[in-house]
């Protein structure tokens, strides 16, 4: 399974908090993939901590980074849903580009639109915020 970390939780990276754990180690071991791209791609890398992680995740495999042109069209089509009540538009477009149906966040707004089944389905979003939710770490691959 692929997992999307929003720059909200950027700084429970380093130190590394207790609710981030499960989510790097998921990584680190093999198990799941960070995907990354566009927006999102800046405002993690604007955290110091996060870009020797992401570059490293990169390098082996572990971290997809789709390009900005897909992107930039799909977070095109979420606008013209018209049912984000989030400024995050872009990690949607990110899900539904990748295959990605986990993010790493602690945004409410966020929370609601990645598991709004008329943005996300097949299967729908599902939301990691702490530690007690390292159940949806699963080893499945990505979707796409």
């Amino acid at each position: 399974m692929c997992i999307i970390i929003d720059a909200d939780v950027a700084h429970l990276l380093s130190p590394l908090s207790d609710d981030a754990r499960p989510v790097v180690d998921w990584i680190e071991r093999g198990s799941g993939r960070l995907v990354i791209g566009g927006q999102n791609t800046r405002e993690l890398l604007r955290n110091a901590a996060a870009v020797g992680w992401v570059r490293t995740l990169l390098q082996a495999g572990r971290a997809r980074r789709l390009p900005e042109d897909v992107l930039v069209a799909e977070r095109q089509n979420v606008e013209q849903l018209g049912l984000c009540c989030s400024n995050d538009l872009h990690i949607i477009a990110l899900a539904r580009a990748s295959g990605a149906r986990i993010v790493f966040s602690q945004d409410k707004k966020l929370h609601t639109d990645f598991t709004n089944g008329a943005l996300i389905n097949r299967p729908r979003g599902k939301v990691y915020q702490a530690v007690n939710h390292r159940h949806l770490l699963r080893s499945d691959a990505c979707r796409r």
